[in-house]
């Protein structure tokens, strides 16, 4: 009896052990929401999946690809709330959008989106 209550308490050790090394390899978990382009200013909405771990200091990093084989990249501080807005101005066809966070540690690519401009 003490080794089966011997083996079964390594056992539920163990998976305490393996429970916390999953945790705190969770990455978080970021979408990107509403994206729309006005002809003037991109805009739209960094959404955090709370059952993630949250990160600080979230950038977008937007590249508009323009007519003519051309494209231009600008970045942009994700405010509190979520949302972002960049400038643009042209004849823009495409677009695409990818947060990050930029920290000490290196860069951590959240999500994307693109859009297709009519």
């Amino acid at each position: 009896m003490k080794k089966i209550l011997a083996i079964v308490l390594a056992a539920a050790m163990l998976l305490g052990l393996m429970g916390a090394a999953f945790a705190e390899n969770v990455q978080p978990k970021y979408t990107i929401q509403d994206l729309k382009y006005d002809g003037q200013f991109l805009s739209g909405k960094v959404v955090h999946d709370d059952a993630t771990p949250a990160v600080e200091k979230i950038k977008i990093r937007a590249t508009f690809f323009i007519v003519g084989n051309y494209y231009m990249a600008t970045t942009a501080t994700v405010r509190d709330d979520g949302t972002f807005m960049v400038e643009a101005v042209g004849p823009i066809e495409y677009i695409t959008a990818i947060a990050n966070s930029i920290t000490a540690e290196g860069t951590t690519w959240l999500c994307g989106a693109e859009l297709f401009v009519n």
